[in-house]
C-alpha cells in the first residue's frame, strides 16, 4: 500500500508539474485562453465534440444525428474521434456544473484547454512512468524525463493534432507491449490488446492506420530483438534473467473480464457505425460507395510500397528537428529539441540496458517510413515492413501523421541518457566506456557545428549551447580536476537541467508560432457583412457559443453564404475573426445549411450519400444521368431548409431535370417511396402553374424593457472592443417570446427578431458582443437576451424587442433524442419538406400517428399534410441494427471510461512493482 501510495502521488505531482510548466511556456493557451478553438483544422476538432456533448447532456439525451451536418454521427466518430473519451468525460463534466451557468459558453472556452490537456497529461505520464519503472532510471531522471514527454515531446499536441489524446496514450502502449515482449503469457497478451483497445476507441481509423504504424515498428523491432536475443541463448550466451510468472489473482482476473467486456461493446459500437458509414455516407476518393481509393488497396503489399506515398523530405530533419523559430509541423518534421536529442544519444550509447535498442530502431524506421514509398528509396524498409506485416497499411495516405508520434520513442533512451550521466559522475568514466564517449562526443559536437551553421541565430546558438553542454558533461569524468567528487555530480544534474530549461524556452517559441490552428482572439470593430435590407451585422466571436443551446435552433438557412469581412490591418490572417470555408469536420461554424453538400468532392469534404451527385464540379467525363446533374442547380435555387408544397409529383414521372426546366423547385416536389411503391397520392404530371393558395400573414409580437428589468450588467473595456468600451446587460426572455428563437447569424431569426433603443435599431450579433449597439438572444446567454450599450445610459431607457412569427412554422419543440416536433399551418392540402437527407431511421408521425415518409427531390424527406393546423415530429433510429445503434452509443459512454480506468489501473499498479520484477531483464550487452 505504500508503494501504491508513492507512485499515485508521484504521478499526479509530476502531471501537475508538467501542467505548470506548460503554463510557463504556453500561456496564451493555458493560463490567458487567448487560443481560438474554431479558427483552424484539427485543434477545433476536440473542443467541438466535447462541446457538442456538453450541450447533449445539458438536454438530457444521446443523439446519433448531428443536427448542425444534416449526417449521423458515423463519420465524426470513426475520422475524428467525436465519442472518445475525452469529449465524453469533459462533456459530462461540464454538464453537470453548467446547469447553473448563466453563460455556459465563455465557461467552456477556459475550461476546455485545462480539462483536455490535463487528462492527456494524466495518461501519458501514467504510461511514461510506468514504462520508465521497466529500465534502471532512478526517480530523479523519471520525473525529468516525463516533463520533457509532456512537454517538447508532446509538441504533436500543443500544435493542435486532432488526435492529441490519443498518441497521448502512446507511452502506456508502448509499456504493456514491453511487459508482453519480455515474457509472454496470455494476461499479458490480453492487456496489450487492451491497451491498443482504448487507443482504438478514440479515433479508431486514425488509431488502426497513423497511430499504429510507428507502434508496428516498435512491436516489428521487440519481435525481432526477442529472436536475435533467444538465438544467443541457444549458442550459450546468457540473455538475462527472465521476468518471474506471476499467477492470476481473482482481482486481476475480475479486471481483466470488465476490460475485455468493454473493449467488446466499445467495438461494437464502432462495428455498427462502420455500417452506417458505408451505406449512408459518400466520400469521395476512399474506395467506398463506388469510388476509388485507398480501401482498394486492401491487403496489397507490393501496390503499397509502389504508390509513392511520402512525408517529409529526410534532408530537412536536422532543421525542422532543432529550429524553434519557425512551427512547420503541418507541413514538415515536428521540432524535438536539442536536448530530448542529446540526451537520447547518450542513453542509446552509455544506457545499460539493451532494451533502449529497441526503441531506437522504432525511432528509425519511422524516420525511414516518410521517405517515398518506391523500390529505390531509402525508406525501403520501412514499406517492406508495413507493406507484408502491417495490416491495416491501406490506410495510410500521409505518414506525416505517423511521423508525429516518433519522439515518444525517445523517452526511454532520454531516462538512460540522464541516469548514465549522473552514474558516470558518480563512479568516474570506465575504460570500457571510450568507443561510447567518442561516438557520443562526436556527434553531439557535429551537431552543434552544424546548428551554428545551418540554424538561425536563436536557434543556432541554443541548439550548439545544449550540445556543447551535454557532451562537456560526458567528457567532465576524464578531467583530473573533476574526475571525482561533488562538483562534478553536481555538474551530472546541472548541465542537463539547463539544456533542458533552455529548450523549454524555445518550445515557448515555437508554440508562439503555431500555424493554421493557434489564432488569437483578437475581437476589434470593424464592418463587412450586412443584412439583405442593408443593416449592420456583426462579426462573430463563435468561441463562446452556447452548448446549453447549440447552434441553428430554427430550420431556416440563410442566403448567400457569409464571406470573411474583414480589412483591419491588425488581424494577422483571415481567420481571426470565423470565418473560413466549410471543411468536413466543420461542423460548429458550417454556416449555411446543406452548404457542405455542395462543395467540390473529395476525400475531405463528406457527404450524405443521397447528395453524392449535388454538384456543378466533376472531374473528367460528366457521365450522370439528366437529374442527377439537375439535383445541384434544383438545391442551389431553393435555399429552404423548411417548407410547404402544394404539388406532390411521383419521381418516376417528374424528376429533378422536370421541376428543374419548368421552375417549379419552389412550389413542387419529386416524391418517392422509400420501399420502391408508387406515391399514390402523388401527381403523375405537372400542372400548368402553381396553384393559388390563401395568405398566411406573419404574427408580429413586441416586447417593452427598461435597463432596470436588467438581472445582470457587466462593463466591457477598450482592450476588448472599441475605445471607450461598453456595457452589458443581460435581461430574462419576456413571457411570450418562441423558445425555439435565437438571433443567429446564420439563419433568418436574425431577420426576424428585431432590437431597437431610443428609436435606434440595434444589429444581431451572435457570441461574444465586441461593440455597442449590437444584441444577441441566446447565443451568449442561456435564455437570455444579451444588450450591449454605451456606458451612462439611464436606468429608464426603453428597449423595444420584436419578433416576427412565420406564418406557416408556428412553433419548433426542442431537439431531444433525435426527435424534433414542428408545429405547422398547412394553408392547403399538401406536403410539408425539410431538408435533412433521407435514411432509413428517420420515422415521423402526424398529430401523434404514424406517418408514411417520403424521399423528396432524390434527397430530402416529406409528409402528406392536410389542410389546418398539425404537429408533426420527425425522429431518427437508425435500421442499420435495430434499435441496437441507440444502446450501442449509450453503453459506450460508459464503457469508454470503464476501460480506460481499468488500463490505467493497472498501468499505476505495474509502476507500483517492486524494483525487481520492473528491471527483470535489465542486461546491458
Amino acid at each position: 500500500m505504500r508503494r501504491w501510495t508513492a507512485v499515485i502521488l508521484e504521478w499526479l505531482l509530476v502531471a501537475a508539474v508538467s501542467m505548470l510548466v506548460m503554463a510557463l511556456v504556453y500561456p496564451d493557451l493555458l493560463a490567458f485562453h487567448r487560443i481560438r478553438f474554431t479558427a483552424g483544422h484539427d485543434l477545433e476538432i476536440p473542443y467541438q465534440s466535447a462541446w457538442v456533448h456538453a450541450g447533449y447532456f445539458l438536454r438530457g439525451g444521446v443523439q446519433l444525428w448531428s443536427r448542425m451536418d444534416q449526417v449521423n454521427h458515423a463519420y465524426f466518430h470513426l475520422t475524428t474521434g467525436f465519442q472518445g473519451l475525452t469529449p465524453i468525460v469533459e462533456g459530462w463534466v461540464f454538464s453537470l456544473f453548467a446547469q447553473g451557468l448563466a453563460r455556459p459558453g465563455e465557461t467552456f472556452q477556459a475550461f476546455h484547454p485545462l480539462f483536455f490537456f490535463g487528462l492527456a497529461t494524466l495518461f501519458r505520464t501514467a504510461g511514461g512512468l510506468a514504462l520508465l519503472g521497466l529500465y534502471p532510471v532512478p526517480r530523479w531522471a523519471r520525473v525529468l524525463t516525463l516533463l520533457l514527454a509532456n512537454s517538447v515531446l508532446a509538441a504533436q499536441t500543443y500544435n493542435g493534432l486532432l488526435a492529441g489524446f490519443l498518441y497521448s496514450l502512446a507511452p502506456l502502449v508502448l509499456y504493456f507491449l514491453t511487459l508482453l515482449f519480455r515474457r509472454f503469457s496470455l494476461a499479458a497478451l490480453l492487456w496489450a490488446i487492451l491497451a491498443l483497445g482504448l487507443a482504438f476507441a478514440q479515433i479508431p481509423l486514425i488509431a488502426v492506420g497513423y497511430f499504429y504504424m510507428p507502434i508496428h515498428f516498435f512491436v516489428f523491432a521487440s519481435a525481432a530483438a526477442a529472436g536475435w536475443w533467444a538465438f544467443q541463448a541457444r549458442r550459450g550466451r546468457p540473455a538475462g534473467e527472465p521476468a518471474p510468472a506471476t499467477p492470476w489473482t481473482l482481482r486481476q482476473g475480475l479486471a481483466l473480464a470488465a476490460g475485455l467486456g468493454a473493449l467488446t461493446l466499445v467495438v461494437a459500437m464502432d462495428l455498427d457505425y462502420l455500417h452506417l458509414f458505408k451505406t449512408t455516407f459518400y466520400v469521395a476518393n476512399s474506395g467506398l460507395a463506388g469510388t476509388s481509393g485507398r480501401f482498394n488497396d486492401l491487403f496489397d503489399p507490393l501496390g503499397f510500397i509502389t504508390k509513392g506515398i511520402h512525408g517529409p523530405e529526410l534532408s530537412l530533419l536536422p532543421t525542422f528537428a532543432l529550429d524553434f523559430t519557425e512551427n512547420r509541423w503541418w507541413f514538415s518534421w515536428q521540432w524535438i529539441g536539442a536536448a530530448s536529442l542529446g540526451l537520447a544519444l547518450i542513453g542509446l550509447t552509455h544506457g545499460r540496458h539493451r532494451e533502449r535498442w529497441i526503441h531506437g530502431g522504432a525511432f528509425l524506421l519511422t524516420i525511414l517510413a516518410m521517405q517515398p514509398a518506391i523500390l529505390r528509396s531509402p525508406g525501403l524498409p520501412a514499406h517492406l515492413i508495413t507493406g507484408f506485416t502491417n495490416p491495416f497499411g491501406f490506410l495510410i495516405a500521409n505518414p506525416h501523421m505517423s511521423m508525429l508520434l516518433m519522439a515518444y520513442f525517445l523517452i526511454v533512451p532520454i531516462g538512460l541518457g540522464l541516469t548514465a550521466l549522473r552514474r558516470r559522475a558518480e563512479a568516474g568514466a570506465a575504460e570500457e566506456g571510450r568507443w561510447a564517449d567518442a561516438i557520443a562526443t562526436t556527434v553531439l559536437l557535429a551537431g552543434a557545428v552544424y546548428a551554428l551553421v545551418a540554424l538561425p541565430l536563436a536557434s543556432a546558438l541554443e541548439s550548439a549551447a545544449v550540445f556543447a553542454a551535454l557532451a562537456a558533461c560526458l567528457l567532465a569524468s576524464r578531467l583530473a580536476l573533476l574526475r571525482r567528487g561533488r562538483r562534478l555530480r553536481a555538474l551530472a544534474v546541472a548541465l542537463p537541467l539547463a539544456a533542458i530549461a533552455a529548450d523549454l524556452w524555445g518550445y515557448s517559441v515555437y508554440l508562439a508560432k503555431v500555424p493554421y490552428t493557434g489564432d488569437r482572439i483578437q475581437p476589434r470593430s470593424f464592418k463587412g457583412l450586412e443584412a439583405d435590407d442593408g443593416r449592420e451585422i456583426n462579426p462573430v466571436v463563435i468561441d463562446y457559443q452556447n452548448p446549453a443551446t447549440l447552434t441553428f435552433p430554427r430550420h431556416v438557412r440563410v442566403a448567400p453564404d457569409p464571406v470573411a469581412p474583414t480589412s483591419d490591418p491588425a488581424f494577422p490572417t483571415d481567420f481571426a475573426v470565423y470565418f473560413i470555408r466549410q471543411i468536413y469536420m466543420g461542423a460548429y461554424f458550417n454556416t449555411v445549411f446543406l452548404s457542405r453538400h455542395f462543395n467540390p468532392p473529395n476525400i475531405y469534404e463528406l457527404r450524405q450519400i443521397r447528395y453524392a451527385d449535388a454538384s456543378d464540379k466533376v472531374k473528367g467525363e460528366d457521365s450522370r444521368s439528366p437529374d442527377e446533374k439537375a439535383l445541384y442547380p434544383l438545391l442551389k435555387a431553393d435555399d429552404r431548409a423548411l417548407f410547404f408544397a402544394p404539388v406532390g409529383v411521383r419521381a418516376d414521372k417528374v424528376g429533378p431535370a422536370a421541376l428543374l426546366a419548368a421552375g417549379a423547385g419552389r412550389w413542387a416536389v419529386s416524391l418517392a417511396d422509400p420501399d420502391g411503391d408508387q406515391v399514390d397520392e402523388a401527381r403523375e404530371a405537372l400542372p400548368d402553374a402553381p396553384p393559388a393558395l390563401p395568405p398566411q400573414e406573419a404574427e408580429r409580437r413586441d416586447f417593452d424593457l427598461t435597463l432596470a428589468d436588467a438581472v445582470a450588467q457587466r462593463r466591457r473595456e477598450p482592450a476588448l472592443a472599441t475605445a471607450g468600451g461598453f456595457v452589458e446587460y443581460d435581461f430574462p426572455l419576456p413571457e411570450g417570446f418562441p423558445a425555439y428563437m435565437a438571433t443567429n447569424l446564420f439563419t433568418a431569426d436574425r431577420d426576424a427578431i428585431r432590437l431597437s433603443v431610443g428609436g435606434r435599431e440595434l444589429a444581431p450579433a451572435q457570441g461574444d458582443l465586441i461593440r455597442p449597439f449590437t444584441f444577441d438572444v441566446r447565443n451568449v446567454a442561456t435564455d437570455r437576451l444579451v444588450v450591449a450599450l454605451p456606458p451612462g445610459q439611464p436606468e429608464s431607457t426603453t428597449l423595444r424587442l420584436s419578433v416576427i412569427l412565420d406564418g406557416f412554422l408556428k412553433d419548433v419543440q426542442p431537439n431531444r433524442n433525435d426527435t424534433t416536433g414542428l408545429t405547422v399551418e398547412a394553408p392547403a392540402d399538401g406536403w410539408l419538406v425539410w431538408r435533412a437527407p433521407y435514411e432509413e431511421g428517420w420515422r415521423a408521425t402526424l398529430d401523434g400517428k404514424p406517418a408514411p415518409l417520403y424521399i423528396a427531390d432524390v434527397t430530402a424527406m416529406a409528409v402528406q399534410l392536410p389542410a389546418g393546423r398539425h404537429s408533426v415530429v420527425f425522429a431518427y433510429k437508425p435500421a442499420s441494427s435495430g434499435s441496437w445503434t441507440r444502446r450501442l452509443v449509450q453503453a459506450h459512454l460508459f464503457a469508454s471510461p470503464l476501460l480506460a480506468l481499468l488500463v490505467l489501473g493497472v498501468t499505476l499498479a505495474g509502476a507500483a512493482g517492486d524494483s525487481r520484477r520492473r528491471q527483470a531483464g535489465a542486461v546491458d550487452r
